[in-house]
């Protein structure tokens, strides 16, 4: 979430593996101060979302059961 409302036309997210590969569904919807975007099902490993709005970007991980 962020501070301030997003322009749509210059928002969006993406999401990838720790090989680079998307493991998004496609399309970011931004509403309002928010960026949303759908997964795929995800396996136990590294992810990286990358957005642009105030560009940047932060890791995260799924552990195994």
């Amino acid at each position: 979430m962020f501070t301030d409302s997003l322009e749509a036309a210059f928002s969006s997210a993406d999401v990838t593996d720790s090989s680079g590969a998307r493991v998004d569904d496609g399309k970011s919807q931004v509403n309002g101060n928010m960026i949303r975007i759908a997964l795929k099902t995800l396996l136990p490993g590294r992810y990286r979302v990358h957005w642009r709005a105030i560009e940047g970007s932060f890791m995260f991980s799924v552990a195994g059961q």
